[in-house]
C-alpha cells in the first residue's frame, strides 16, 4: 500500500464517521 492510498483511505474514515456522528445528532432531535 502507499502513502497515498493509505491517506485518502484515512481521509474517508474521518468524514464516514463525522456523516455517523451528524446522522446521530439528527435522530436524537
Amino acid at each position: 500500500m502507499s502513502e497515498k492510498t493509505m491517506r485518502s483511505l484515512a481521509y474517508e474514515q474521518k468524514m464516514m464517521v463525522r456523516i455517523g456522528k451528524r446522522t446521530l445528532i439528527h435522530k436524537k432531535n
